[in-house]
């Protein structure tokens, strides 16, 4: 039985790779396409789970910040939102503010997306695929080179399942 999140490398590489026709893969955020010298990136990730206050926030910031830590400018994403029957027009009115509140901020355009209630939904889902272009090529780490932590490792997860009462 498959473990809840994100798929661990090993099943991928046996249940996903073989079946699709992949390009070269990266961590988190791959490359669309060069024009000239620039590389255009991408990334895709749902948001669920989380409190409605703070689901079009953290779908925001998960595929975007892919798109960044590739050295890449976020440009534009496009919004998925699914919501289970008996969501209510405040719902998503919270979910497009919160998300389209953190969009202007960083000067990010919504190009596109899809939107509907769907009884197959038990909880609303957020997937943002981010759009960005590359400014310079991430490099490998060397021996020598330092990691700076900003926070205690493990925190965000701490924090956000307490945002949901586990």
């Amino acid at each position: 039985m498959l473990k809840i999140g994100k798929i661990d490398r090993i099943i991928f590489e046996k249940y996903v790779k073989p079946y699709l026709p992949l390009s070269e893969l990266y961590l988190d955020s791959n490359v669309l396409d060069r024009i000239e010298d620039r590389e255009i990136v991408v990334s895709s990730n749902p948001a669920l789970g989380l409190p409605i206050e703070t689901l079009g926030f953290f779908a925001f910031h998960y595929s975007v910040s892919n798109i960044a830590v590739a050295f890449a400018k976020p440009r534009k994403i496009i919004v998925t939102i699914l919501l289970p029957p008996k969501s209510s027009e405040d719902d998503l009115k919270i979910i497009c503010s919160e998300l389209g509140d953190q969009a202007k901020k960083y000067g990010v355009k919504v190009i596109g997306g899809h939107t509907g209630v769907y009884k197959g939904i038990i909880q609303p889902l957020v997937n943002v695929t981010s759009i960005g272009y590359r400014f310079r090529k991430p490099l490998p780490p060397l021996p020598g080179d330092k990691i700076i932590l900003i926070d205690k490792i493990g925190r965000e997860t701490v924090w956000l399942k307490s945002l949901t009462g586990e």
